[in-house]
């Protein structure tokens, strides 16, 4: 009896894990640590546990959050209780890879069967959100007046996530929607209307990075992918991209986000405040100036964040405009500045053996997955909000350890 009920509440797990990212952050924290007990109770029940090799794998993928604890006596008392808050915050990178395998064997399905519901939280999230701020926004001013950073503000403000990692999880719902078979029986009018919606909140947020790797998903399946004949692939693309040009003249948010990437490539040595791309040349230019003197042993993740804060406090002083401090908006040279030479290898190499497995099962989700993780590094810390901590430790730990439901079908659940 009671392993006939938990082989029907593992399949809910996942999807309440997959929702979660689109639930208030406190829902979401309570999700994870309800499903993650409840897994290892369930475990200990069963006699389910992990072999000594799978241990090792998952202390390789988890390591990455002893570099924090490493830090705790290096850290001056009156500090600490932030580097404290960093390692409740960053919990998840290492449990998450010893629970998610206990998970798995118990499971007698894939967990790609429940993606579905990730695709379908988080267009459900997106309309919602959006519509709450056009009500909101509309308030106040006119459809062709509001700014995309007023835009960007209200959705993160209702919805609770950040524009750039809502974009990251869009990218991901539309590698989904290419290829997980759960949407293969979908009528194409309803599968092309899905597209439609994704693509179309996006383009609202309009976060760079993320219409960058969505072009570029697309781009490879209608390059590789897709089997039509050239003069209907010829004609597809004339259609998407008129739409785009329609678009671009419709959507305010994304006239302007385009419109900075001009104006940057036409004036690139031009300082201008109301330009986010050169603003964020400004930004990398302070993490490399940090990275040319500590590139060896680091600054520390306390310690780091100090310097970027006097370093624009120093900013603001000499040039008289009042610049807010920031993070290295670049996950790849915040791992270098804070650990080191060693961190920032030691996170190469994580991706390095990700992209190993995935290609070596040629499994699209899981390599597109890496894909957009390291291509959103370039902007955004994606480990310093809990929404990309959670985004990278659950599906890399999924995708990682996808194989060991199959190796141990016997002992599992069911």
């Amino acid at each position: 009896m009671m392993q006939s009920y938990s082989i029907q509440t593992i399949p809910w797990m996942f999807r309440l894990l997959f929702v979660s990212f689109f639930l208030p952050p406190a829902i979401q924290t309570w999700l994870f640590i309800v499903c993650s007990i409840l897994t290892v109770i369930m475990a200990i029940a069963y006699r389910i546990k992990l072999t000594l090799q799978e241990c090792c794998l998952a202390g390789l993928l988890g390591v990455g959050y002893l570099f924090y604890l490493a830090y705790l006596p290096l850290t001056t008392p009156e500090m600490r209780y932030l580097l404290y808050q960093l390692l409740e915050r960053k919990i998840a990178l290492f449990c998450l890879p010893f629970v998610i395998p206990l998970l798995l064997k118990m499971s007698n399905n894939s967990f790609q069967s429940s993606l579905k519901w990730f695709v379908g939280a988080n267009l459900l999230h997106g309309v919602c959100t959006n519509g709450l701020v056009f009500y909101q926004l509309l308030q106040h001013f006119t459809f062709s007046s509001i700014h995309h950073v007023t835009y960007r503000e209200t959705f993160d403000k209702i919805g609770h996530i950040h524009p750039t990692y809502y974009g990251m999880f869009c990218c991901f719902s539309l590698v989904i929607l290419l290829y997980d078979r759960s949407f293969k029986s979908l009528h194409y009018l309803a599968l092309l209307s899905i597209h439609f919606l994704f693509i179309l909140l996006l383009l609202l947020l309009s976060p760079k990075i993320s219409l960058l790797i969505a072009g570029l998903i697309y781009l490879y399946y209608f390059l590789f992918v897709l089997s039509w004949k050239p003069i209907y692939k010829g004609a597809l693309f004339a259609i998407a991209c008129l739409s785009l040009l329609g678009l671009y003249f419709l959507l305010p948010s994304f006239q302007q986000r385009i419109d900075e990437v001009i104006s940057f490539g036409m004036h690139p040595n031009t300082l201008m405040i109301d330009n986010s791309m050169q603003f964020r040349q400004l930004i990398l230019q302070v993490d490399l100036n940090l990275l040319r003197q500590f590139w060896l042993w680091g600054l520390g993740p306390v310690q780091l964040q100090q310097h970027l804060d006097m370093t624009y406090l120093l900013m603001s002083k000499v040039t008289g405009m009042g610049f807010y401090s920031y993070n290295t908006h670049n996950e790849w040279l915040n791992q270098w500045l804070c650990f080191g030479l060693a961190g920032f290898l030691y996170f190469v190499g994580i991706f390095v053996i990700h992209l190993k497995k995935a290609l070596q099962q040629r499994h699209f989700l899981y390599l597109f997955f890496i894909f957009i993780l390291m291509l959103t590094c370039l902007t955004e810390n994606i480990l310093s909000r809990q929404s990309g901590i959670l985004f990278m430790a659950l599906f890399g730990s999924l995708f990682y350890f996808e194989g060991v439901r199959e190796k141990k079908k016997g002992t599992g659940v069911g």
